[in-house]
């Protein structure tokens, strides 16, 4: 995979919940599609990567563990 970033806004919906609009190119490239899981990863440099949790039904693991 290529390393293109993708800078995105965040977003407030509707009900107040802060979403992350990621275009549709985007997610059509990383295999995403809405309901997924994804796992956000800490860089330690102020950016984050995210991937896709490919585990069904496996453990979410929140906080330092991501």
């Amino acid at each position: 995979m290529s390393d293109k970033i993708y800078t995105v806004a965040v977003q407030e919906d509707e009900n107040g919940d802060l979403i992350l609009p990621f275009p549709d190119g985007l997610l059509a490239k990383m295999g995403w599609e809405e309901g997924d899981i994804l796992l956000w990863k800490d860089n330690g440099d102020g950016s984050y990567s995210i991937e896709k949790d490919d585990l069904v039904g496996g453990d979410v693991v929140y906080g330092d563990g991501c």
